[in-house]
């Protein structure tokens, strides 16, 4: 039998292993968050560009009237959505190109995104306007690039050009996939008629 003084060892025992665990934990955290902050950088040196641009007078103003920590955080998500696709933008567009993603993300009207849609159109060579096709709906693929980059990163981290290849290639998995199902005639808006009969 455990007498109280054995109880009393081995919940110490438990409790240093349990600080040790955590301590390890908040270690491997802060290695992680060291990880992007340095794969952030070498993004950003290698397009030559910082990935948060010196804003364009409207969003100074528009971010001096809010004093908004918000909209300091959204003009990052929008600049890290699309991160790929500024980076190999000719210099003399990338100013542009910027205000109008911060545009088109911030707007809600499907009708006026079709319209900024047409704007970046005019600004990016056939190319890189069908990037940014593919872009403009990755939230949910940058989310999950995030999540294993994040789950790998103690192992085995990813640089940016691999991240690329990891997102692009992602992508491509969602357009066969989309393809597949319009080829199958399963995204339809309503059924046949002889459809209809045999549905319950």
């Amino acid at each position: 039998m455990i007498d109280f003084k054995d109880r009393n060892i081995v919940s110490s025992i438990v409790i240093a292993a349990a600080i040790a665990l955590a301590a390890s934990f908040v270690s491997k955290q802060r290695e992680q968050d060291r990880a992007a902050i340095v794969a952030e950088s070498a993004l950003t040196q290698a397009s030559g560009r910082p990935l948060v641009s010196p804003l364009v007078p409207e969003q100074s103003r528009a971010l001096a009237a809010t004093d908004d920590e918000f909209d300091c955080a959204f003009l990052a998500q929008v600049e890290h959505k699309y991160r790929f696709l500024i980076s190999e933008v000719d210099d003399e567009h990338v100013d542009e190109l910027r205000r109008r993603l911060l545009e088109r993300e911030s707007e809600m009207d499907l009708r006026s995104r079709d319209r900024i849609d047409a704007g970046i159109g005019k600004i990016l060579p056939a190319e890189r306007f069908a990037y940014y096709q593919t872009l403009k709906n990755s939230d949910l693929e940058q989310h999950h690039l995030a999540e294993y980059t994040r789950g790998i990163g103690n192992v085995a981290p990813l640089d940016p050009h691999q991240e690329r290849i990891v997102l692009d290639a992602k992508l491509r998995q969602k357009q066969r996939y989309a393809s597949v199902i319009r080829d199958a005639g399963l995204e339809r808006e309503s059924l046949s008629d002889e459809e209809c009969k045999v549905a319950p």
